[in-house]
């Protein structure tokens, strides 16, 4: 099970509003006490070997022309590339500056500035939605989470990053299928960069020993976890036996793995979601063990 989580796009400056067809986003209630923003991320759906979705091709047409490979050869002086991104801290942060600036050695011709925008992916969509009105304020490139797809397809303000690699004769289908699936809305693969990400399951070693449990056996299922968890409990090693992140990710991507979906309309990729569709026995029990 893969789950993709943080996305790279270049924005166009354009007033037109695009219409897409697929991984649209909807604000629902769970449990009618927390509103949620949950996006299409189930199972993405077939289409064979996903060449049109990877190749940047739409009804047949290329869409190789929509990106100027040879813009940068007739710019005179520096171009300068603003990225917004957020939801980075640490290493992660440290990582994207240490890459702008490796890269603006690497050459002359362009320089990037990467700047931060917020403590979340939520937080620098909302300066972006606050700039979108004014397309000069918008960045050049822009690193959003996976929800955010939908919405920035249908603001017709993204550059495919399909369109570029047929531009360069470059192969898609080097990437992961599963992230191309998910990515692509009418056949058209639209971020330039995917990061691909699953939920980790840490356990103590020690505590196990000290409860009687297999240290090389971890759990594998929710109801062993919760045995164990209780386990661990029992033998007065832990008082809260399980830190859990209440984040709807990891409840979208647990449903994903089951082959389930959060909205209807195909997740919300053949058309906008109109109503949550997880009330079955399996979210069910999912939430019940939790």
């Amino acid at each position: 099970m893969t789950r993709t989580k943080g996305i790279f796009m270049s924005t166009i400056t354009t007033g037109s509003t695009r219409r897409s067809g697929g991984f649209r986003t909807a604000s629902i209630a769970l449990g009618c006490t927390v509103s949620l923003l949950v996006a299409a991320c189930g199972s993405p759906p077939s289409s064979g070997d996903g060449g049109g979705r990877a190749s940047g091709e739409k009804g047949g047409e290329s869409l190789a022309d929509d990106c100027p490979l040879d813009a940068l050869d007739d710019a005179t002086g520096t171009v300068n590339v603003d990225l917004w991104y957020g939801g980075l801290g640490g290493s992660p942060d440290a990582v994207l500056q240490d890459m702008a600036k490796r890269f603006n050695a690497s050459q002359k011709k362009v320089v990037v500035t990467a700047n931060s925008q917020g403590a979340s992916y939520e937080e620098m969509l909302r300066k972006y939605e606050g700039a979108s009105s004014t397309p000069k304020q918008l960045p050049q490139m822009v690193y959003v989470g996976d929800t955010a797809l939908g919405e920035m397809v249908d603001k017709g303000q993204v550059l495919p990053g399909g369109a570029c690699m047929e531009a360069d004769d470059y192969d898609p289908k080097q990437l992961d299928l599963v992230a191309r699936e998910s990515f692509s809305v009418d056949g058209v693969l639209y971020p330039a960069y995917m990061n691909v990400s699953t939920p980790v399951l840490y356990y103590n070693k020690v505590h196990f020993k000290k409860a009687g449990l297999d240290p090389e056996k971890p759990p594998t299922t929710f109801a062993e976890l919760r045995e164990m968890a209780q386990a661990l409990k029992d033998a007065g090693v832990s008082d809260k036996p399980l830190a859990f992140k209440a984040d709807e990710w990891f409840f979208t991507t647990w449903l994903s793995g089951l082959g389930l979906e959060t909205v209807d309309n195909d997740n919300g990729r053949n058309a906008p979601p109109t109503e949550a569709v997880f009330d079955v026995p399996d979210a069910v029990d999912l939430l019940t063990d939790l």
